[in-house]
This record gives C-alpha cells, structure tokens and sequence, in this order.
C-alpha cells in the first residue's frame, strides 16, 4: 500500500511539473500575467489565473470597476441613517 501510494505521489509531482511548464509558456505570451507577477505576493499560478479572469482591461470602463469585480474595493455601506463603510468581523462574512 505504501509502495502504491509513493508512485501515486510520484506520479502527481510529474503532472504538476508539466501544467507548471505550460502556465509558464501561457505566462510569457501575457503581457498582463508577466506584469501581476511583479506584484509581490503574485507568483505563476496566480498570476496567470488573474489574467485569464481579466481577460482584456478594457471591458472595464474603470479601475474601480476592475477593483469591484475583483472584489478588492469597499463597498458603500451607507442608510438613511448611517453613513460609511462596513467591514465583516473576521469569519464573518459581510451583513452577517
């Protein structure tokens, strides 16, 4: 069971090394995926997933929008009777 387990492991690793040489082959052919991974923080896998999520910037008629639909701006939290901004306790999520 150990010895089926370790070439399972061994297996998976080679998979992994493969999409990796892909997301790095679809990465130098972005322009956007190569400058999000100059973001500190951003490496292969996320940059790419960031770009294809994107796709182009100009669908968006704004950075707050692209900021929006990343879901990294703050929302206004305004009433009548209050005014600002909430933010959800942690675990929590937003309204909750």
């Amino acid at each position: 069971m150990i010895v089926t387990d370790a070439r399972q492991i061994l297996a998976l690793r080679k998979q992994i090394l493969a999409l990796e040489a892909q997301l790095e082959d679809l990465a130098g052919q972005s322009v956007m995926a190569r400058r999000i991974q100059t973001v500190p923080g951003f490496g292969l896998i996320c940059s790419t997933e960031l770009a294809g999520e994107i796709g182009s910037v100009e669908r968006f008629a704004k950075t707050d929008s692209l900021a929006m639909y990343l879901g990294v701006a703050p929302l206004d939290n305004s009433s009548g009777k209050c005014k600002g901004q909430q933010s959800a306790a942690p675990g929590q999520s937003p309204g909750a």
